[in-house]
């Protein structure tokens, strides 16, 4: 039983032809293999194939475990492993090193798509203030354009009117100074009729510029209502933009949730936004011409009001000098030829004439 032990072990048993060692094969030897170094013995020695040499049969085995490593010789698997193991390690370097410069490309596009999103997102917002903003400004310059051209309009004809009326004085001072002293009786009546009219056509005017200035008055209001609307729409559209819960403003930044136990707050302080800052300057310049269009019709009235009251001193002085032009041909002493003929019908026709025609000197002086 005993011997046939042994012998199984010996032949499980594997030396290597390379060493004489047991416990690997030549193929695994980390010594160099004998075959590939050549001889430098100069001795002729009959190359023999050592023989195989069994231990006896009464004579133990040892049997030498095998760890699976081998130690860092000069032998070629050492030499291949670390070899292989540099390899490795520059791959994994090389894979790294592609793997950070990838990352870094996915967040420089990530970084330039918020950036370019965020450039489209202003740019529409711009789109929308402006196109806002010129739909007011084409409102407010049609409204304007429409009271620019009433104001002119009325200016043109209130000019026609006073030069009308300076026609009719010229010629009314002509006929004064080209009639003869022997006036016809129905020349004073002409005068009291042209009189009556020129006063009839002053109440006129005087009454349309009245309600023209009304009309002014109440265009100026609706104007500066319009204006105030719009500053006030601006000023609640600027206060939207810039307040903490629009999306397209600022990101609201609520209170930081706190747990319930009895820690010290820690108070971070924050600056409050500088509304002043900003204000856009858009607004602010559509604002500026709001008013700067205020104060144009503030002048354009006042000059309107200056121009009727200079028609009014103007009709005033024309008034003055037909009366003046009627006193000196009173003076002047002229002929009347109904009073001649009152005296040569008679005094009592002349007293009962007298009880129904007026003298025309008279009704001049009156």
């Amino acid at each position: 039983m005993m011997a046939s032990n042994v012998n199984s072990a010996l032949a499980t048993v594997s030396t290597c032809h390379n060493c004489q060692q047991p416990g690997h094969i030549s193929r695994y030897c980390p010594l160099s293999d004998r075959r590939l170094q050549a001889s430098t013995s100069i001795a002729i020695v009959s190359a023999q194939t050592p023989l195989l040499t069994a231990p006896a049969a009464n004579v133990g085995t040892a049997v030498q475990p095998y760890s699976g490593q081998y130690p860092s010789g000069g032998g070629w698997l050492g030499k291949r492993v670390s070899t292989l193991e540099e390899q490795i390690a520059k791959i994994s370097i090389r894979h790294d090193v592609a793997e950070a410069k990838e990352r870094a490309l996915q967040e420089e596009a990530e970084k330039k798509k918020r950036i370019r999103e965020e450039e489209e997102r202003r740019q529409r917002d711009q789109q929308e203030r402006e196109k806002y903003q010129a739909k007011m400004n084409r409102g407010m310059k049609e409204k304007l354009d429409k009271v620019v051209e009433a104001i002119k309009g009325k200016k043109s004809n209130e000019n026609d009117k006073v030069a009308r009326l300076k026609a009719e004085v010229e010629r009314l001072k002509k006929s004064h100074n080209g009639a003869s002293n022997s006036a016809t009786v129905t020349q004073p009546g002409r005068e009291s009729e042209e009189l009556v009219r020129l006063r009839r056509e002053q109440a006129e005017m005087k009454v349309a510029a009245e309600k023209r200035f009304a009309s002014l008055e109440d265009v100026i209001l609706a104007l500066q209502k319009q204006c105030e609307e719009a500053e006030n729409n601006a000023e609640v559209w600027r206060n939207e933009a810039l307040h903490p819960r629009n999306k397209r403003g600022c990101v609201a930044i609520g209170q930081t949730p706190r747990t319930e136990a009895r820690v010290r707050p820690r108070v971070t302080p924050t600056v409050a936004p500088n509304l002043a800052r900003q204000v856009d300057p858009q607004l602010k310049g559509i604002v500026e011409r709001h008013a700067a269009e205020v104060e144009l019709l503030k002048d354009v009235r006042l000059k309107e009001v200056n121009a009727q009251k200079e028609s009014e001193k103007e009709v005033e002085r024309l008034k003055n000098e037909v009366a003046r032009s009627q006193t000196k041909k009173k003076k002047t002493g002229g002929t009347n030829l109904k009073a001649r003929l009152n005296d040569v019908v008679g005094p009592s026709t002349k007293k009962r004439k007298e009880k129904v025609v007026v003298s025309p000197v008279k009704l001049a002086v009156d």
